[in-house]
């Protein structure tokens, strides 16, 4: 069982994976867990945590089912679905920014035109 009143979605979604990770791992034959989201009745975005863990298990194509009747529960067969990330620790994804750099300028070459002068001649008869 992963109990995850107090999360937030983010941090549920990892803990949600991790779970089912470790425990697939461990499990080869048809086993099912129960995750709890509670009913989001506390939350003023409504049920949050049920929602994004139920996208989550429709995304790994689980099988699972709401536990009734209140709704705040999930029961997922661990024989089902795909991996969608490599087992293991979390690898650092983060862009690297640095900020300790000079910027020079070179400047550019003058262009030079050349104009031609025409000269007029006039011609009086």
């Amino acid at each position: 069982t992963l109990d995850l009143h107090g999360f937030h979605e983010s941090r549920a979604i990892r803990e949600v994976t991790d779970f089912l990770e470790r425990h697939q791992k461990h499990n080869k034959s048809s086993s099912w867990v129960r995750i709890i989201t509670g009913r989001g009745s506390h939350s003023t975005d409504g049920p949050v945590l049920r929602n994004a863990v139920s996208k989550l298990l429709q995304k790994r194509n689980m099988i699972y089912r709401l536990e009734l009747p209140h709704k705040a529960a999930f029961l997922v067969d661990l024989s089902s679905g795909i991996t969608l990330q490599p087992a293991g620790p979390a690898t650092d994804t983060k862009l690297r920014v640095v900020t300790d750099f000079v910027i020079t300028r070179t400047p550019l070459p003058q262009k030079t035109t050349t104009t031609a002068k025409a000269t007029t001649t006039t011609t009086t008869t």
